[in-house]
């Protein structure tokens, strides 16, 4: 799990537009306590606005893992 501290509406949308770089490839989940969202999803995203959330990648190849985790982490 990756953790992001996802404090305005713009890291938001910038978050959800990697994830939506990698969708066809890998599931990818937001989550704030009990709450998972889709991280393709702006509006699902947008609502955690304001914690820091972890970032949960389902995915068989780790090298792609591992590219969306460097690309998060330089955001």
């Amino acid at each position: 799990m990756i953790a992001y501290n996802l404090n305005t509406l713009q890291s938001a949308e910038k978050l959800s537009g990697i994830c939506n770089k990698y969708k066809e490839d890998m599931d990818i989940n937001v989550i704030h306590g009990r709450n998972t969202v889709d991280g393709c999803s702006v509006l699902g995203v947008m609502s955690l606005v304001g914690h820091i959330v972890s970032i949960e990648v389902i995915a068989d190849d780790n090298n792609l893992k591992e590219e969306f985790r460097k690309e998060v982490k330089n955001m």
